[in-house]
């Protein structure tokens, strides 16, 4: 009778643990620095994980069938943001020293645009050899894309964001 409780056990277990495995596998394909699959965008990082000196390359593709729009720099002048996780809520970095008017950058239907952000740069200085030794806070941060599907965001539809999953910088 023992032998017979036992080996039921074992065939309930080794499912479960092949579920398992399946499911942790799942879980760290999808979280490669690669935003969820959207119809709008998608952000690509090229690493899950940076050090506090890295420069982190960020590739936003537009999968919609239409053009987006983008409007405004965000950190370091860049068309990206970036967030660090601080007591559970997302705190924006960085800002754009060189306040002009920005002109509209139109991406393409399948279209994508490359963005380097360098810990220097979150300084805001216009000068980042002047802060060549900056580095990144250690912390866990995401990438935020702000795009409109139309030239006037301010009138019609207003503007639309897009995040990448978290990760971390240590």
């Amino acid at each position: 009778m023992a032998f017979k409780k036992r080996f039921i056990c074992y065939i309930c277990y080794i499912p479960l643990c092949l579920l398992t495995l399946i499911a942790c596998e799942n879980a760290q394909t999808q979280g490669q620095g690669t935003a969820p699959p959207s119809r709008t965008a998608q952000i690509k990082l090229d690493k899950i994980a940076y050090s506090t000196h890295d420069i982190i390359k960020v590739t936003v593709t537009n999968s919609q069938t239409q053009s987006m729009y983008i409007t405004s720099p965000q950190a370091s002048c860049s068309l990206v943001r970036i967030e660090i996780q601080i007591n559970k809520r997302w705190v924006r970095l960085g800002r754009c020293v060189e306040v002009q008017a920005s002109p509209i950058r139109r991406l393409a239907a399948g279209d994508s645009i490359q963005q380097s952000l360098r810990p220097e740069m979150i300084s805001g200085s216009k000068y980042p050899s002047a802060t060549a030794t900056a580095t990144w806070q250690p912390g866990i941060y995401r990438i935020v894309f702000d795009y409109s599907e139309t030239l006037d965001p301010d009138s019609i539809g207003g503007t639309k964001s897009v995040t990448s999953y978290p990760f971390t910088i240590s």
